[in-house]
């Protein structure tokens, strides 16, 4: 359900269903994966726009996230 939510670009929708996987199975490899990969997404359409330190914030914030993510399912493989 989330990669369709990802694929309609509700990308809220998407990060929910995963998080809520998550919170169910914090090993789940695909949900650690495609969670990272929509927060690096993020943070690259982020980065073309970022003009005030809150933006800084959210930007550093989001590549927090997938930089967590990403490395969690590694830590999974």
């Amino acid at each position: 359900m989330a990669g369709l939510y990802d694929k309609t670009r509700d990308q809220e929708k998407a990060i929910s269903t995963y998080t809520d996987c998550l919170s169910l199975n914090t090993s789940h490899k695909k949900a650690n994966y495609n969670l990272g990969v929509l927060y690096h997404n993020n943070a690259s359409k982020l980065k073309g726009i970022v003009t005030t330190p809150a933006d800084k914030n959210s930007l550093k914030e989001t590549l927090t996230n997938a930089e967590f993510y990403l490395k969690k399912q590694r830590t999974y493989i």
